[in-house]
């Protein structure tokens, strides 16, 4: 202002859009949401799901925990809100994250309310859990903290994937995969590629090994553009080892099957409708996928499937019965009569509306079907992270790193 020779009342201009605010409000308006959250959390007339995660920054090398709470509101719609981004000192043992995730339960005083935990399938939350649970009054938990510990239904999928794309690498990926890394490893092949392509609207990449979906994209892309390749093999001398029929013959199945698994992981990872009624229809459906590409005549998609399987039964052959009581309240089983199979349909509209004939049921609905079946709602909060701390924040105080992340959400 004083620079600029501008006058003190230049805020009433009418180019003016708002005055920066102190950073001191973030804080401020997280105690506030705070109150307002507590208070809706106190007229919930319900059960309250957890989801957590942990995630370390790559500017700070600081580790932080999320906890979600999901609930379902009086209104009969699904919530979320994001309790505590805590930073959280190493070392991250499983005695470290349980004193967090206590203090958090406590002092949101919903200790008494909770139904799940969904976490990440690794030892640390195993551990995590039981002692969780040796601290916790059983008599406060849904039938005696059998049913607490819920296991990320995405994460297990990513699991069963990864082990059978190990066993696909040498095996009918690797000559795709090379090409793809061939035209995308600088930008004068890329456009070369391009230059090729009539209408480019994808643009090629090479897969994260490491993240199956980046493979199962990376081979949807390079399936769209299988004649490209042909056509570059005769102009590039460079390109030596170009996909052949039987290669994308092998692709093609490959992404059949890994489609599937698509589908079902974007359906355990939604946040703006209920899960827990599609965890048995979703990995019921998986095993009867799986058991008919056995019967295929293709030796590699036999192979592929067999370790799967091995993968699937490790984890899901034992299943959560209290996902089994979700399925129930979908609707199907009720003596009204067979609801219509449709993709929009509204369980908690429904609930909401018919509830009152089943006034117990309407109850264990709002329990039960408020308990995510993945952690990607925690996840999301580090996606958002990342926009948080960057390079330009890299300093910014954990404390104020969790008013901002809570503000958020």
């Amino acid at each position: 202002m004083a620079l600029g020779s501008t006058p003190i009342h230049f805020n009433q201009a009418l180019k003016f859009r708002v005055v920066i605010q102190p950073r001191k409000i973030s804080c401020k308006d997280m105690r506030l949401q705070k109150k307002g959250i507590s208070a809706l959390l106190s007229k919930i007339n319900s059960r309250i799901a957890l989801t957590t995660d942990m995630w370390t920054s790559s500017n700070q090398r600081k580790g932080y925990m999320a906890v979600i709470t999901h609930f379902i509101n009086n209104g009969w719609k699904l919530q979320s809100r994001t309790l505590r981004f805590l930073y959280a000192s190493a070392p991250h043992t499983a005695e470290v994250l349980t004193e967090h995730l206590k203090e958090c339960i406590h002092s949101w005083n919903i200790d008494i309310r909770l139904s799940s935990i969904t976490v990440d399938n690794c030892t640390t939350n195993d551990s995590m859990i039981d002692i969780f649970l040796q601290e916790f009054p059983y008599g406060s938990l849904m039938l005696h903290e059998r049913f607490l510990h819920m296991r990320c239904c995405a994460h297990i999928l990513n699991l069963i994937v990864q082990d059978g794309l190990s066993a696909m690498i040498k095996n009918g990926l690797d000559r795709t995969r090379d090409s793809v890394a061939f035209w995308t490893a600088s930008d004068k092949r890329n456009q070369n590629f391009e230059q090729v392509v009539p209408e480019c609207t994808k643009k090629v990449q090479l897969d994260y090994k490491t993240r199956w979906n980046s493979t199962y994209d990376m081979l949807m892309i390079a399936l769209n553009y299988k004649e490209v390749y042909v056509v570059l093999s005769g102009r590039e001398s460079l390109f030596k080892n170009p996909p052949l029929n039987e290669d994308w013959e092998k692709v093609e199945k490959i992404y059949e099957l890994l489609e599937v698994f698509n589908y079902i992981t974007l359906v355990f990872s939604a946040s703006k409708y209920p899960t827990a009624n599609n965890y048995f229809p979703c990995i019921c459906g998986l095993r009867i996928v799986m058991s008919n590409w056995l019967s295929l005549p293709c030796d590699y998609i036999r192979k592929m499937v067999l370790v799967m399987l091995e993968k699937y039964n490790k984890y899901w052959a034992d299943v959560n019965g209290l996902m089994g009581v979700a399925t129930i309240l979908d609707l199907r089983y009720l003596k009204t009569g067979n609801i219509p199979l449709v993709n929009d349909f509204d369980i908690l509209n429904w609930w909401n509306t018919n509830g009152n004939s089943f006034p117990t049921l309407q109850q264990i609905a709002k329990d039960i079907l408020s308990i995510s079946v993945s952690t990607v709602p925690s996840e999301s909060a580090f996606s958002t992270n990342g926009r948080v701390i960057g390079p330009y924040r890299s300093r910014l105080l954990p404390e104020m790193i969790e008013a901002l992340m809570c503000a958020h959400n």
